[in-house]
């Protein structure tokens, strides 16, 4: 029981906590947005240091999310169909590691 209420403990503190940053980001952006003309936000916004952190931020979710799913699923499948020498210690990592960031 107490191993329960100290999870939602836990819990309840993380979900506040990313309550709070949302609204702050959310704040943050709406007062760029309202405290400015649009003007100056589309002339901000087409500068080239803007337009090149656009793309990078794209380009590397792209290739982040390709590489996930490119490992991921076939290593997913490899350990749910197939039986080797070594998915003991794999699934014995994972399993770690999942506990460790409750995942």
């Amino acid at each position: 029981m107490k191993e329960k209420m100290k999870e939602s403990k836990v819990k309840i503190v993380c979900i506040a906590a990313s309550i709070i940053l949302t609204l702050f980001i959310a704040a943050i952006i709406i007062g760029v947005v309202t405290h400015t003309t649009w003007q100056a936000l589309l002339r901000s916004i087409l500068t080239v240091e803007i337009q090149f952190a656009i793309e990078l931020s794209l380009m590397t979710s792209i290739i982040s999310t390709i590489l996930c799913i490119v490992i991921s699923i076939p290593v997913a499948y490899a350990l749910a169909r197939y039986e080797f020498p070594e998915k003991t210690l794999i699934n014995t990592v994972f399993f770690i590691l999942f506990k460790v960031y409750k995942v």
